[in-house]
């Protein structure tokens, strides 16, 4: 029964639903008043018990003291008890507090003020106990005061409060009704002290929370008839005995009196919000009729399961809020860890549907700019209004902290300088481009040295020196910029942020935020189960907020507690921490970060992602990596920089425990570790890390781990600049106990870590006793060497292999250094490179490893995390599993990152050249919540292919051997959804699957060591080894190439021989080159002839005349020979980029007949857009099946379209274009003239390329379609039978209607409206419109935007022929406007 009633409870809340609607589009008059709520308004945080905020907190200080009410006086007031935010039970309403100098604040109680003066208190008026009023004054004698209680019970409403004092009866109204009157006051006198507060009595705290308006205060005490009379007017100002009157309007900061008796305020805190009416409606309630203005407004009427949709615009709001959605018997600051759960009685707040909101932390400012010289440079200066800026943010305005020109940032000024950092020319760390962020350190510590007041402003003027800076002087309340002539200022294209945080959440429950852009301003949400998805952060923090260096959530863009984000981007949020996403609850999935931070942080700044990180992709920033959640999977690192001890993930002291990491990237963080572990002061701070399948390369470390018992496996390691794999063994602190006295005081760390299945270049320390081959008590540190016993664990070291090369060991990987030929020091621009980090074939890698139960054999263990679903760590392939992160011959290649809406990250790359022939191509899914059913439809075109598969979810490779030089083309479509036509080359190039120059007089194993030279000699035959994938087939010219090295004596001859035996390698097997039989084939060849540093070319088409596997042995015939080739391993000619010029290759050319005309644009089966006005282009390119050079004279391009006739016969139109290049450009104008021509309003055209080569003729595979759709709104393409005019809907209407109408044929047509009188008021000009339904949505405005009045309206359709312009069609209907 139980189980049921809950049910129903839960059907009856959700039925109760809302969706309240805002919109910044509805002209309202606006009443205002002020807030004073928890937070300090400067920085929009909650109030610290801090002198900088002092002498009063969310107040307003009267000017002079303000008014000193004498004998007889009247205080009134408006105010309003919050039942959406904290609403203190005790607050000072109006009032003063002398306070006796004693020393200034108690230091126990920064908070609390001594020496309180309470007889000499100014008439006051004090909230006290949540519903009491007390109100006093102190008469120099004593302090006398009266409390009425219980006269405020209710939430959510006004109250208008006033007290009277006419020398003996000192009344209380409430809402105008006499509720209290003390007499103990009788014949006493108010001391002299000025009512210096509103909203406080006193310095520090005693602040109120609420509403106020209508704060009036008179030199005589008035009558109730008085009271009542006027509460709910408003006055003139000039009322006989008025002291003071604030209606609540604002100067800037200045709160202004009305009276004429000039005792303005200053706000300290309290913001300025106004109440909403219009003639339409008195009041807003959320509905579409009559929406609220601002987010701020729902906010204070959303109820549980409502949900705020916000109509399309830029909302700049600064919202500060207290408890939303709390009423779930939460104690705050007593939170249990497992509290949480699935979110239930949600608040959603998202746009309406195809509309975009930003959540702006910017204000547009229209002034005039004018040219100016500064510092020697042509600069635009223009005075800010601050009063007409403080009405606009509700606010007072201080400073300014950002500035935008048409979107784009302008720099503060700064020292050093530094070009416009968000401009992505200018690449990642590795590109030396000068005076670029990444080469030029800007630190925040040196340059943000302002005062708290900030009188220098926080960009300052004489540090203005550089194109894109900007400065603001608050003295003169100018704004300087020195601006790029491509982006000038105007009126109308300027943006500046005014405030630090434009979002502040506490106490937040079961709060979603969805398809929403926060730009320009900072975001603190904390509370429990708060949801951010398929949202955009751009912007929110920079260098000009204030310092708070020991505050991480005041330096940070966005900070949460307990949030999630799904499918979100963040972009641009420079300062000391970009992102702090915190909780025990928190997790961040399929998110994107890139160019987070472009200033330097030498303390750190690393980003947290939560307790759970997964699909991460944080890119292209000066940012000292994340912060290593608690579980951090498939997420990519990549390009980050700053000067700081970081790492790309950095686990703290205490870090470890039971954290999981697994199946990430990093890559390419200089200065950087890529994983660091960290050590833990006290007790066993960092034990039990599990971290496995991680590639860490291009890094200053690539992996430091400090502490013990950690699980290593299955690394890849490299291009790493001081270590690759580092398992420190100092700076581990255990307790006393296990404290060895080792020499720096440390326990010595990682002798219990395992580790195994690792693939690591060039520096490995290991401590543990696993690495080495001593006794225990002899146990080694750096550089183990023993490459039997490191085959053992599994760990291929390249050092230990002589330096063995680790990039030929992979099918097409990462490099780190790029370079443009192998003479330069130059890095290329284009630095795109592939991913593929599996073993190639051949590779000493395959079968290398050992078997880890759950992680490599196909079990689901727990380990300190279990699998994120069934099969996550996947069986080897083979006999044994692989060393490394990838596994040879899997059909799941695991891509860490930022998942897209579509199939993405190809693997090989769009555009790609010199892909591998036997090969296979790989993509990442798009994100989904739930993958189950889902599948991947793969298709493959180009020379030999022609293939379409289906695949099931995760597999993602698809196996497929390519011809040598070929063009491929191939997509993926997962849900409908295409990651677009990618194309590669392949290579014409085969390369060994192993070399190796063997004596054959010995029978020994030969490990992987570098051999960078195929030396031949007596009893030294050089070995290669290759296979021919099955798709070369057919007439090929091959060529075996070889690079000579050293000509060290030849006098006889070189012989090439086959060599018979398959399979053969340099792997830890029984299929070894040294342990194998060394006799050799038939000789195929003798090479007479050679010079040092020469190529050499020996055809082999007789030889290879199918696929498969060839091996080939190279000896001399005469023993005193000796020459040397260059291996597969040659790579000492351009650093670490390879040059496979100097490799030993199979080169395959295919025959002129074998080549055809592949068409590449537009992708076949593509749909092109088209409008009425159509006067763009679309281009048509066309390639060679293989990339070879061929001579063709001239293309022949012919585009059909197939069409009915009216006997129903099938007839084509076509254009025709001739043209020597491999492209050509048709006018979408000429393609509507074909579909007009035929009277089509979409059409399929078929399009395909011929090419002449004087003796023949080249033809396309295939011919291509495209198809064409009209790209207006409101357009369905049904054929209509005749011109039709229909009746406009809603009608009557209010604010529109939709006018529709069919068109039988393509037309002219023209739309007016006229009133009553045949005035008219709106015509939409002639437009030609292809045939089918057309509505028009009007939105009761005039030709100038302004709005209609309410009445009757026509509206006339005009329809003409598009080429004779004869009338075809009229037609008149009536509608009606209401208000």
């Amino acid at each position: 029964m139980k189980i049921r009633k809950s049910i129903i409870i839960a059907l009856i809340t959700i039925v109760n639903a809302r969706d309240i609607y805002v919109s910044k589009t509805e002209n309202y008059d606006t009443d205002n008043y002020l807030l004073f709520d928890t937070y300090n308004d400067t920085i929009e945080q909650p109030h610290p018990s801090h002198k900088n905020y002092y002498p009063a907190v969310d107040a307003v200080v009267l000017r002079d003291g303000g008014p000193v009410l004498g004998p007889h006086f009247t205080q009134e007031v408006m105010i309003y008890r919050e039942n959406k935010r904290i609403d203190a039970n005790w607050g000072f309403i109006m009032g003063y507090v002398p306070q006796e100098d004693q020393g200034g604040v108690d230091p126990n109680n920064p908070g609390k003020i001594t020496g309180s003066m309470n007889n000499q208190k100014a008439p006051y008026i004090w909230k006290a106990n949540g519903d009491d009023i007390e109100y006093g004054f102190g008469s120099g004698d004593n302090n006398n005061y009266a409390l009425a209680e219980d006269v405020l019970s209710e939430k959510g409403v006004w109250y208008h409060i006033a007290t009277t004092f006419d020398g003996t009866n000192y009344k209380l109204y409430v809402n105008g009704q006499l509720v209290h009157n003390y007499l103990g006051c009788a014949g006493k006198t108010p001391y002299p002290t000025p009512v210096k507060y509103i909203g406080g009595a006193r310095e520090g705290s005693g602040r109120f929370t609420g509403r106020m308006d209508e704060v009036r205060m008179w030199n005589y005490a008035r009558s109730q008839q008085q009271i009542q009379t006027n509460m709910n007017k408003k006055l003139r100002g000039d009322e006989l005995g008025l002291a003071a009157y604030f209606p609540m309007d604002i100067y800037n900061q200045v709160l202004i009196d009305r009276s004429g008796n000039n005792n303005h305020g200053v706000m300290i805190g309290p913001i300025l919000r106004s109440r909403y009416f219009s003639s339409n409606c008195p009041e807003p309630d959320g509905s579409m009729s009559c929406p609220y203005p601002t987010l701020e407004l729902a906010l204070d009427h959303v109820k549980p399961w409502d949900r705020i949709i916000l109509r399309e615009g830029r909302y700049t709001e600064f919202i500060m809020r207290d408890g939303l959605n709390d009423d779930t018997g939460i104690v705050w600051g007593q939170l249990d860890p497992d509290f949480g759960g699935p979110r239930t009685n949600t608040i959603t707040i998202e746009p309406y549907p195809n509309e975009k909101v930003v959540i702006d932390g910017t204000i547009s400012i229209d002034v005039d700019w004018k040219p100016t010289i500064h510092n020697g440079h042509l600069v635009y200066k223009a005075t800010l209004d601050s009063s007409a800026i403080a009405d606009q943010i509700q606010r007072p305005f201080r400073d300014v902290y950002g500035v935008w020109i048409d979107g784009r940032y302008q720099i503060p000024s700064v020292t050093p300088n530094i070009k416009n950092p968000t401009d992505p020319s200018y690449g990642g760390p590795n590109d030396q481009v000068s005076g670029s962020h990444w080469e030029t350190d800007v630190v925040q510590a040196e340059i943000q040295d302002w005062n708290v007041d900030r009188e220098q402003g926080l960009a300052r003027l004489n540090l203005l020196d550089t194109l894109e800076e900007w400065a603001y002087d608050p003295a003169s309340e100018e704004l300087f910029i020195y601006a790029d002539p491509r982006f000038l200022p105007t009126s109308t294209n300027v943006r500046i942020r005014v405030l630090h945080r434009m979002l502040h959440m506490r106490m937040a429950v079961n709060l979603e935020f969805k398809n929403l852009e926060f730009f320009g301003g900072a975001i603190k949400v904390e509370g429990v189960n708060i949801l951010f998805e398929d949202c955009e952060f751009k912007q929110l923090h920079d260098i000009t907020l204030p310092a708070h260096m020991n505050r991480g959530d005041l330096c940070t863009g966005i900070y949460t507690w307990n949030a999630e984000f799904v499918n979100c981007r963040f972009s641009e949020i420079p300062y000391v921490y970009p992102v702090k996403i915190r909780g025990i609850k928190s997790r961040v999935e399929n998110c994107h970060f890139t160019n987070m931070d472009w200033w330097a942080n030498p303390g750190g700044g690393a980003a947290e992602l939560g307790n759970i990180a997964r699909y991460v992709t944080f890119e292209n920033s000066k940012v000292g990596g994340l912060g290593g959640s608690h579980l951090m999977e498939y997420c990519r690192i990549e390009d980050f920089k700053d000067p700081c001890d970081c790492s790309g993930i950095n686990r703290g002291a205490h870090g470890a425990p039971r954290s999981m990491t697994r199946y990430n990237w990093i890559i390419n963080g200089p200065g950087a570790n890529g994983i660091r572990i960290d050590g833990g002061g006290n007790g066993a701070g960092n034990r039990r890390g599990d971290i496995h399948h991680i590639i860490t390369i291009g890094n200053n470390r690539g992996m430091r781990l400090k502490g013990d018992f950690h699980d290593v496996h299955h690394i890849t390691a490299y291009d790493n600049r001081m270590l690759d794999v580092d398992l420190f063994v100092g700076k581990y602190g255990e307790p006393d106990e296990f404290n060895q006295g080792f020499h720096l005081n440390y326990t010595p760390g990682n002798i219990n870590t395992e580790i195994s299945n690792s693939f690591i270049e060039a520096s490995f320390t290991c401590p543990s006793p696993d690495c080495w081959a001593y006794p225990e008590s002899e146990t080694g540190i750096n550089q183990p060497n023993d490459i039997p016993l490191l085959f053992d664990l599994g760990i291929w070291f390249g050092r230990a292999l002589d330096h063995s090369s680790v990039h030929r060991e992979m099918a097409d990987p990462w490099y780190l250094n790029l370079y443009n030929d192998e003479s330069s020091d130059i890095h290329p621009t284009n630095r795109l490179q592939d991913y593929d980090f599996r073993p190639r074939k051949g590779s000493s890698l395959i079968d290398g490893g050992k078997v880890i139960p759950g992680l490599n054999d196909g079990q689901d263990l727990q380990f300190n995390y279990p699998p994120s679903f069934p099969g996550q760590n996947r069986k080897y392939v083979g006999e044994a599993p692989d060393i490394g992160a990838y596994e040879y011959g899997d059909s799941v290649y695991w891509i860490p990152g930022y998942r897209y809406p579509h199939p993405s990250f190809p693997i090989p790359r769009n555009n790609a050249v010199d892909v591998i022939p036997d090969y296979s191509v790989v993509w990442n899914y798009p994100y989904k919540k739930d993958y189950t059913g889902t599948t991947a439809t793969v298709t493959i075109n180009g020379p030999g292919v022609n293939r379409t598969e289906l695949f099931d979810y995760p597999n993602n490779v698809c196996f497929q051997p390519f011809q040598p030089s070929g063009n491929y083309t191939w997509s993926v479509m997962v849900d409908g959804k295409s990651g677009g036509l990618w194309t590669f080359q392949v290579d014409n190039d085969i390369y060994p699957l192993n070399d190796r120059s063997v004596d054959t007089t010995a029978q020994v194993k030969i490990l992987p060591t570098k051999q960078q030279f195929l030396d031949v000699k007596h009893n030294q035959v050089a070995f290669i080894r290759f296979e021919v994938p099955p798709s070369v087939l057919g007439e090929w010219d091959i060529d075996l190439n070889l690079y000579v090295a050293e000509v060290h004596r030849l006098e006889s001859g070189i012989i090439i021989y086959n060599y018979d035996q398959e399979g053969w390698g340099e792997s830890n097997n029984e299929m070894n080159i040294g342990m194998l039989d060394h006799e050799l084939g038939t000789a195929l060849d003798t090479i007479f002839s050679l010079d040092p540093s020469s190529s050499v070319l020996i055809n082999m088409d007789d030889v290879i005349t199918a696929p498969g596997e060839y091996s080939f042995a190279f000896g001399v015939i005469d023993t005193s020979d000796h020459v040397s080739f260059y291996s597969n391993e040659a790579n000492n000619f351009s650093k670490f980029t390879p040059y496979p010029i100097y490799y030993p290759s199979l080169s395959f050319a295919p025959s002129v007949d074998s080549i055809d005309i592949v068409l590449t644009t537009p992708v076949n089966d593509t749909t092109i857009a088209m409008n009425a006005s159509s006067d763009d282009s679309i281009k048509f390119e066309w390639n060679f099946s293989h990339g070879v050079d061929v001579d063709i004279q001239e293309y022949h391009l012919v585009i059909g379209l197939p069409y009915a006739t009216e006997t129903n016969d099938m007839d084509t139109s076509y254009i025709e274009l001739y043209t020597q290049d491999n492209q050509a450009k048709v006018s979408k104008s000429d393609l509507l003239s074909m579909l007009m021509g035929v009277n089509l309003s979409q059409g399929l055209f078929t399009w395909t390329v011929t090419g002449d080569m004087g003796n023949g003729e080249m033809q396309a595979i295939t011919s291509n379609r495209f198809s064409t759709s009209m790209n207006e709104s409101n357009f369905k393409g049904a054929v209509p039978d005749k011109f039709k005019l229909y009746d406009n809907f809603p009608n009557p209407f209010n604010p529109s209607t939709t006018i529709s109408y069919d068109l039988k044929q393509w037309s002219l047509v023209k739309i007016d409206i006229y009133d009553l009188l045949g005035r008219n008021v709106l015509s939409i000009g002639e437009t030609i419109k292809p045939l089918g339904q057309h509505s028009f949505q009007f939105y009761g405005t005039d030709q100038i935007g302004q709005k209609l009045s309410s009445g009757i309206y026509f509206y006339n359709l005009t329809v003409k022929e598009p080429m004779n312009k004869k009338e075809v069609f009229s037609g008149t209907k009536k509608m009606m406007i209401v208000k």
